[in-house]
């Protein structure tokens, strides 16, 4: 079961258009900074707009929030994130092929913000996991290389890097450039 699971399902298709509203808790935040090696998740919330869409599918709008922590790449200093990402994700009815691409609606929302539409997904047997749509979500909002603005190698290690982007340079594999950095560093200290 995903860490953060708000199951929209089958039999609530009736109902739509449906807006609802997410937060995880303490505990599936805890889960999702596990899942996502970060330091800590504090807060992630949505809102998501359900509609019909394509024989039996769902279109689901969403805009999610979230403040976490990461560790910069540089310092290793862990450093506060906010993250937020507007999404528009398409689910088929199971067993259903998605319809050809150049069908897909426009991925203009209300406002006039465009975003990238996905590919549809074939959703579960009992409806859509909101929840785990908002962790996938989450997932690819992450800045891959958190780096605090003020941010430098220590000098020994800018020193290491020189030494390995000299010996790559040359045509050198990256065994030897991490050699030839080691070697730099016992210079220096030695």
């Amino acid at each position: 079961m995903p860490e953060f699971s708000r199951l929209l399902k089958n039999t609530e298709f009736a109902a739509l258009p449906i807006v609802r509203e997410i937060r995880a808790t303490a505990e599936e935040c805890g889960g999702l900074a596990r899942r996502f090696r970060l330091e800590g998740v504090e807060r992630l919330t949505a809102r998501l707009e359900v509609s019909a869409w394509h024989r039996n599918g769902v279109r689901v709008v969403g805009a999610l929030d979230a403040r976490l922590t990461q560790r910069c790449v540089v310092s290793l200093e862990v450093m506060p994130q906010r993250v937020s990402r507007r999404f528009v994700s398409f689910f088929t009815a199971p067993g259903m092929s998605p319809p050809p691409p150049e069908s897909l609606p426009p991925s203009v929302l209300e406002d006039g913000v465009e975003v990238e539409a996905e590919d549809p997904e074939e959703m579960g047997e009992k409806g859509v996991d909101l929840g785990e749509l908002a962790a996938q979500q989450l997932s690819l909002a992450l800045d891959p290389y958190p780096q605090l603005p003020d941010a430098r190698l220590p000098e020994s290690a800018a020193a290491s890097q020189a030494a390995m982007d000299a010996a790559a340079s040359l045509g050198a594999n990256p065994l030897a450039a991490s050699l030839a950095a080691l070697v730099a560093d016992a210079r220096r200290e030695g």
